[in-house]
């Protein structure tokens, strides 16, 4: 294994006044949401980008060390790095819809135009490594007045199929306070995934949609980009697949070992077969191909 430690996407602190305030107030939309949803009894968990940010403990408005052919890319879609995502159980979805859309802070979207219908969130743009390019369609999204930054609700069993019967007893799950603890430990506790649950489930969505599925596949492994290198302790199942992605290993092909893995899942968490042929999903088949990709984000 590679001793090497590439930082793929890295993030630096928010010092501007605008900026933390703008931090701050995204930070208590999404509390309010979580708090709306609670008292009507409703599960609810940060998922997405803005966990990713309290897992790494890393400020909400991140400024990626990407190169300079994408500065325009990133610059025009930054916003979707403050895309706030909340998973909810399946048959509490509705309830959810129902308890934010009767506040008047988080008005329904139902416009057909508005990209976040839409996985490719920049469909008429040419290919390219855009980190925030892709996002999930959920049951339902809000714009968060006054910011108008979107709110997705999104169904468990869309992202956290194995982990069964979550609730605030779960090991699973954690508060952002104590992974971040500002500015979250002053307002409404919100939950999240611990470390462990998130990258196991990110993992296996790439299992999932691998080869299937482009446009979540290449998030899910932008959202496990964010946890390379960091320590991440993986269950036995999972470890050799991560330690090959997470460290670029020199020797095994870190895909090969994700479709080992599938094959592994299928009949036990019911995964579909892997096709044939994979068309335009991350398909690093040598592991010069793999590495060279990799640091070119740096």
């Amino acid at each position: 294994m590679s001793s090497e430690e590439p930082h793929l996407l890295t993030f630096t602190d928010v010092t501007d006044p605008e900026e933390l305030q703008e931090n701050a107030d995204l930070c208590a939309a999404m509390a309010s949401a979580a708090q709306i949803m609670d008292n009507v009894g409703v599960l609810n968990v940060l998922s997405g980008w803005p966990a990713v940010s309290i897992l790494c403990d890393v400020r909400l408005i991140p400024v990626c060390n990407i190169p300079p052919r994408l500065n325009r890319v990133v610059g025009a879609n930054l916003e979707f790095f403050k895309e706030m995502i909340f998973l909810v159980p399946d048959d509490q979805v509705q309830q959810a819809i129902d308890a934010l859309a009767a506040n008047p802070g988080y008005p329904r979207c139902v416009d057909p135009s508005c990209a976040v219908f839409k996985e490719d969130r920049c469909p008429n743009e040419p290919p390219s490594d855009d980190p925030v390019r892709f996002g999930v369609v959920g049951a339902a999204h809000f714009h968060v007045v006054p910011s108008g930054l979107p709110l997705t609700l999104y169904p468990m069993s869309k992202m956290v199929w194995s982990l069964r019967d979550l609730n605030d007893e779960s090991p699973h799950i954690t508060l952002a306070s104590a992974c971040m603890p500002e500015p979250w430990a002053e307002l409404y506790p919100i939950r999240v995934l611990t470390r462990r649950a998130f990258v196991e489930s990110l993992i296996l969505c790439r299992c999932r949609d691998y080869g299937r599925n482009p446009s979540l596949d290449t998030l899910w492994c932008r959202l496990l980009l964010a946890f390379a290198v960091r320590g991440v302790d993986l269950s036995d199942g999972f470890a050799p697949f991560w330690s090959v992605f997470a460290y670029l290993d020199d020797v095994y092909d870190p895909d090969e070992l994700l479709c080992e893995l599938r094959d592994k899942l299928i009949t036990r968490d019911g995964l579909p077969v892997h096709p044939d042929h994979c068309p335009d999903s991350w398909k690093f088949r040598s592991r010069g191909h793999w590495r060279r990709a990799c640091t070119e984000m740096l």
